[in-house]
This record gives structure tokens, sequence and C-alpha cells, in this order.
């Protein structure tokens, strides 16, 4: 796995990243996946999700992006795919915290940092074709009583 993808995934995937995209992640992006599969996609895109939305939401929200990052790290750092990638998560989750903080400026590696994981948790679901049934996850459950359609995927939505 490390001579195969020393600097995480091939932006080149997308295709077939859109493919297990379509298979995996409910259309709607509101509804609850029917698989791990699914929801550690929904989890690694909220989070990538926010870091190109300038963390508008990250404050309102605390508890839904910790569940999504929480999600991500268990199953990204399983061992599935090697030792480097449990420390690069741990990095980018670390970079992640500063940029939110505002202790650091560095966007741009952020983002490249987050899209390289959202890279791998397409390549984790790859390594694991059948599905495994989903778990209770915190951001299918609305933060509020009047939160749109129960999810942090509120795409294109600011706080």
């Amino acid at each position: 796995m490390d001579d195969e993808y020393p600097n995480g995934p091939d932006p080149a995937w997308l295709v077939w990243c859109d493919k297990l995209l379509k298979r995996l992640v409910p259309e709607d992006m509101f509804s609850p996946a029917t698989s791990r599969q699914g929801q550690l996609l929904v989890a690694a895109s909220t989070l990538f999700w926010e870091v190109r939305n300038a963390g508008a939401n990250w404050d309102d929200k605390p508890e839904l992006f910790a569940a999504c990052e929480e999600f991500v790290a268990r199953h990204l750092c399983d061992g599935t795919m090697g030792g480097w990638v449990a420390e690069f998560v741990r990095g980018t989750f670390a970079h992640l915290h500063r940029w939110m903080d505002r202790e650091t400026q560095d966007y741009a590696g952020l983002y490249e940092a987050m899209f390289r994981l959202d890279g791998l948790a397409y390549h984790w679901c790859r390594l694991h074709p059948e599905p495994i049934p989903p778990e209770v996850v915190l951001w299918e459950f609305p933060a509020t009583p009047d939160a749109e359609q129960g999810s942090v995927l509120s795409r294109g939505k600011n706080a």
C-alpha cells in the first residue's frame, strides 16, 4: 500500500469515486446511508465541505463535526491501509483544528490534505466492497428541532 500510494490517492480516481458515491451515498445527501461505507463517505465529505466552506458552520455544530472526525479516524486508522495512513489522518485533523482555531493560515495545505483524506475514504470503501451494516451516527440527527432535513450536510448554507 505505501509504495502504491505514497502521497495518498490519485485525483484521477474521480470516475470510480463518482460511481461509489452514487452507489453508497443517498442521492439527496440528507437521508441515512444504508452501509458503513456510505456513512464514511458522508462523514469525510462533510469535513471536506466545511473546509471548502471556510469553517462557516464549525463553531455552531462542533459535536457533529467531532462525530464525523471520530468516525473517519476510526475507519481510516483501522490498519487496512497501513500505518502511514493513520499518521496522515492524525496530522490532517491536527492541521484542521489549528486552521479552525486560527492558529495557522495554511489553507492551501489543509485543503490538499483534506482532499487526500476524502480520497482515502473512497479507497477504504473500495477495499471493503461487501456492505457493512451502518452505525447509529450523530450527524444523521438534527442538532436542533428546526435543523434542515436532520443532517449536517446542508451544502452551501452558511451559519
